[in-house]
């Protein structure tokens, strides 16, 4: 029904001296990013009715806090550029018959997530593609229900990152059939696990195990664990906050998991025993969370999404 074009290498937006909107490539200057972007007087061209023949075309980018560039490049425009910018936007619409999709506004980053394993608006593109129950893929609802969904996970994840739409969209861009399901490769978002903290307080025990704490961030941070992702944001994700001590000449273990201040579930505590060396008390600790968040995360599941 319809051509999408997809710019690759496009990754963000900004606006020069002549308060133009400009698509930076991957690999632009950033001295002279104008000399490696392009403008909508470019774009208009490669998306007019004679390169591409389609009634309706659909544009998407995914670039972020473009406001902040702007402000970089052409030292602080304010007041009616909003307005000029939309205009540039509307008028590349109307002459062409397209469908554009912004990922955020121009103070906001397009946020890449850990726990997706992609930038959110393009995951959350693919979520509504899989979920729908209709086959008939309608751009206008598919782009809105996008919107919301990144609007939602962003703030739920401490962001804020808010798409736009330009274009009445009020058309049907292909079929969603359980072949097209089957092929979105998307999981359920992983979970995230931060820094954990683990103290000795006789410091008899952290003689024999120096490196311990650092030795279990690293047993997180270093790759990801099945469902569970290292993540800096710490707000957000699941930690473990815990005492080893000798007892009896025994390593007795416990912890507590936390989310932002707050405590989850009943204190956990590891059986006592003699360790033979330090990596293994790491493997019984991380082993022990993991299954403790799994826990956690199993419980407060609520994504569709088939693994």
């Amino acid at each position: 029904h319809g051509d999408i074009m997809r710019l690759k290498d496009t990754t963000d937006m900004i606006v020069s001296e002549q308060n133009q909107i400009r698509f930076l490539l991957m690999n632009a200057e950033k001295k002279n990013p104008i000399s490696s972007s392009f403008g909508v007087k470019e774009l208009t061209k490669w998306c007019s009715p004679q390169k591409i023949k389609a009634q309706k075309r659909v544009f998407v980018f995914d670039a972020c806090h473009s406001g902040k560039i702007a402000n970089e490049v052409s030292g602080g425009f304010r007041g009616d550029d909003e307005g000029a910018r939309i205009r540039q936007l509307d008028k590349l619409k109307d002459k062409n018959g397209m469908m554009i999709l912004a990922a955020a506004a121009d103070d906001e980053s397009a946020y890449e997530d850990e726990t997706l394993n992609q930038g959110v608006l393009t995951y959350h593109l693919l979520q509504v593609m899989k979920e729908q129950s209709d086959t008939s893929l309608v751009v206008r609802n598919w782009f809105d229900e996008t919107i919301d969904l990144v609007k939602d996970y962003s703030k739920a994840n401490g962001n804020k990152q808010e798409p736009s739409s330009f274009g009445d969209g009020r058309f049907e861009i292909g079929n969603v059939n359980q072949d097209v399901r089957e092929v979105i490769k998307i999981t359920c978002p992983k979970t995230r696990v931060g820094a954990c903290v683990f103290v000795d307080p006789t410091g008899e025990a952290e003689v024999l195990y120096p490196r311990l704490q650092d030795e279990i961030n690293k047993q997180f941070s270093g790759n990801s664990r099945g469902d569970l992702v290292f993540s800096s944001n710490t707000d957000k994700a699941y930690r473990a906050t815990g005492t080893y001590f000798l007892n009896d000449g025994k390593l007795l273990i416990r912890y507590k998991i936390l989310q932002g201040s707050e405590q989850i579930g009943d204190p956990i505590s590891i059986p006592s025993k003699n360790y033979t060396n330090e990596q293994e008390v790491v493997q019984a600790i991380t082993n022990s969370i993991a299954q403790e968040i799994e826990k956690l995360r199993v419980a407060n599941q609520n994504c569709k999404l088939a693994n």
